[in-house]
């Protein structure tokens, strides 16, 4: 029973700043930072590890074509910002202000 107090207060917490956030409409609503955070950045994470380890294999032949840099900012850079270098919640900025790329 404390366990599950503690929890919820934790939780409650948590989520607090968030939702009062969302209700002075002060940045994404707590729904898309959820998804954002619960669902989108874990798959994406495992998407940015399959595609840095494509780009690891693929680098002999894009650094022989000249394209070695164009496919590392297109195949690692890229998948890496949108998993980590965003704030919860939005989808299309950066933290940087940048694009996808860090350009």
């Amino acid at each position: 029973m404390k366990r599950s107090f503690a929890a919820l207060a934790v939780v409650a917490a948590l989520t607090l700043p968030l939702t009062a956030s969302a209700i002075e409409g002060y940045g994404p609503p707590f729904g898309s930072k959820f998804v954002d955070v619960a669902l989108v950045r874990p798959l994406t994470m495992v998407g940015s590890i399959a595609s840095t380890a494509l780009a690891v294999g693929l680098s002999p032949l894009t650094w022989m074509t000249g394209m070695g840099d164009e496919s590392v900012d297109f195949m690692v850079v890229a998948p890496w910002r949108f998993t980590a270098y965003r704030y919860p919640g939005e989808f299309s900025s950066y933290k940087d202000g940048r694009n996808a790329t860090g350009r």
